[in-house]
This record gives structure tokens, C-alpha cells and sequence, in this order.
């Protein structure tokens, strides 16, 4: 009790680094409790202590959701992600490096599209695809969507989950959300078998 109330004493005082105090004001105030801090009443914070956690979640998954929805990283992931963070897919019983290899895939920036499968570096060239030689770049879309040299492994692998009538980028996100084991095992073969039709 001491230390805090000379760590409380020093918060606006002047500038103490690493003052444990300021920290915990900053979380109270983000969450509307300025009236725990003003008071420094121990029951009360005691009596509060869930619904203080319970906010402070909440303010923590709110902010979360934001870098979503605002992110200009990958525009395709907050298409395929679930705002209470329970993908399915990350819970299947199966191979580590599957799920890995989809996690990747779903959080790829335009910018640098690389990934690691097996401890070995991949990237597409967002110039020029060296597989197919179509004179367009490589990217997540016509890796997984386009690219012709793919063409029978994605029909008979993913297939059922490309509907024709989409757009590729409609497409690309059923893709990336996962329904089932079966639907992870087969992207993750064809992703996998692509690769080494291309090397």
C-alpha cells in the first residue's frame, strides 16, 4: 500500500519511468472508472474487480476489431475472420504445420507476399509469375484461384469451394474460411502440391 500510494503521489508530479501507478489510471480511465482511482479504495476495487475485468476485455477486443476492420495490411482478412476470435479451424486435431500454413495464407500482405512452409522461405513475385509465364503478378489470387499450370489440382482438390459465379476475391475468402477438417486437408494439399509443380 505504501509503494502504490508513492507511486500515485509521483504520477502527475513529474515523469517517473516505469510508474506501475499511471499505468493502472490509463487502464481505468480507458474503461470510465476515473472514480476507483480518485477514491484509491481497496474494497471498492475488490467489490468492482469482475466487471473492471470484464470491461477492460471488452475494451481490449473493441480495439482489436478496429485493427481489423482498418487495416490496410490485408484487405481480405477481416472477410474471413470471426470478431469473437473462434476460428473452428485453429481447434481441428490434425498437423501443426497445416494450420500454420492456412494462418499465413489468410493473414498475407499485399505488399510482401511470403510464408514459411517446412522452415523454408516463400515468395510470390508480384511482377511476374515464374510459373505460368501469363505476364501478371503473383499473388495470393492467382496462386490460389488463377494461375493455369494449377489448373487440375484445383479442380480436383478445391474445386466444390470455388463458385464461378463469384468474383476472385469472393472466391478467395470462402476459400479462406475454413468449414471443416476435410475443406483445411484439401486447400492445405493443394496449396502444398502447387508448390512443388512449380519448383
Amino acid at each position: 500500500k505504501l509503494c502504490f500510494e508513492r507511486q500515485a503521489d509521483l504520477v502527475d508530479a513529474f515523469k517517473v519511468p516505469y510508474n506501475w501507478a499511471g499505468e493502472l489510471r490509463g487502464c481505468l480511465r480507458v474503461i470510465g472508472s476515473d472514480h476507483l482511482w480518485d477514491t484509491k479504495n481497496a474494497e471498492l476495487v475488490k467489490a468492482e474487480r469482475s466487471n473492471l475485468l470484464s470491461s477492460f476485455r471488452n475494451h481490449l477486443l473493441s480495439q482489436d476489431i478496429n485493427r481489423v476492420i482498418n487495416s490496410s495490411y490485408n484487405l481480405f482478412y477481416r472477410n474471413v475472420c470471426y470478431f469473437n476470435f473462434e476460428d473452428s479451424f485453429m481447434s481441428y486435431n490434425c498437423h501443426i504445420n497445416k494450420i500454420r500454413v492456412l494462418v499465413q495464407f489468410r493473414l498475407f500482405s499485399k505488399h510482401y507476399p511470403r510464408f514459411f512452409v517446412n522452415g523454408v522461405k516463400l515468395i510470390f513475385n508480384k511482377d511476374l509469375c515464374y510459373v505460368c509465364n501469363d505476364n501478371v503478378g503473383e499473388d495470393t489470387i492467382h496462386f490460389l484461384l488463377i494461375c493455369p499450370k494449377y489448373k487440375n489440382l484445383r479442380e480436383k482438390l478445391i474445386g466444390k469451394y470455388i463458385n464461378n459465379r463469384n468474383n476472385a476475391t469472393d472466391n478467395l475468402i470462402s476459400l479462406l474460411d475454413i468449414k471443416s477438417l476435410e475443406m483445411l486437408n484439401n486447400v492445405y494439399i493443394y496449396i502444398i502440391q502447387s508448390l512443388e509443380l512449380g519448383i
